[in-house]
């Protein structure tokens, strides 16, 4: 059994910015340490890396569509709860 949810436009919307800015700091991460070191940490090649970003905005959707944001590993986060 299945349930289908109605997603407002505002929740859409809401969705769309998160998952940019989770883009945007994942670009700038990326960015700041090289292709080149990132692919040396996860063990693959760096044109692995650039495969990988080219579906980097499915995956920003996905993770703020979960509820999830992207933050450096330096950064305070305060639950707003």
């Amino acid at each position: 059994m299945t349930t289908v949810e109605t997603v407002s436009p505002a929740e859409i919307e809401s969705t769309r910015k998160l998952g940019a800015r989770n883009e945007s700091e994942i670009l700038r991460a990326v960015a700041r340490v090289t292709q080149a070191h990132v692919a040396d940490c996860m063990g693959v090649s760096a044109s692995t890396i650039s495969r990988a970003l080219d579906d980097l905005n499915r995956w920003a959707l996905l993770l703020a569509a979960a509820g999830l944001q992207v933050n450096p590993v330096d950064s305070m986060v305060v639950d707003a709860h």
